[in-house]
C-alpha cells in the first residue's frame, strides 16, 4: 500500500515537472513543492498525512 501511494506521488511530481519544463509557470513549481513535502510525511511515517487528489 505505501509503495503504491509513493509511486502516484511520484507520478503527480514528475507530470507537473513536465508541465513546469514546457510551460514554465510558477503554479506548477509550486504544486511540485508541496508534492515533495507530502512525499517527505509518507516516507518519514507521519501518521497525520492525508493526502488528497
Amino acid at each position: 500500500m505505501k509503495k503504491s501511494l509513493i509511486d502516484s506521488i511520484l507520478d503527480i511530481y514528475n507530470d507537473y515537472r513536465i508541465l513546469y519544463l514546457w510551460f514554465g509557470d510558477e503554479e506548477y513549481a509550486d504544486v511540485m513543492k508541496v508534492v515533495l513535502r507530502k512525499l517527505a510525511m509518507i516516507v518519514n511515517n507521519d501518521d497525520k498525512v492525508m493526502f488528497k487528489h
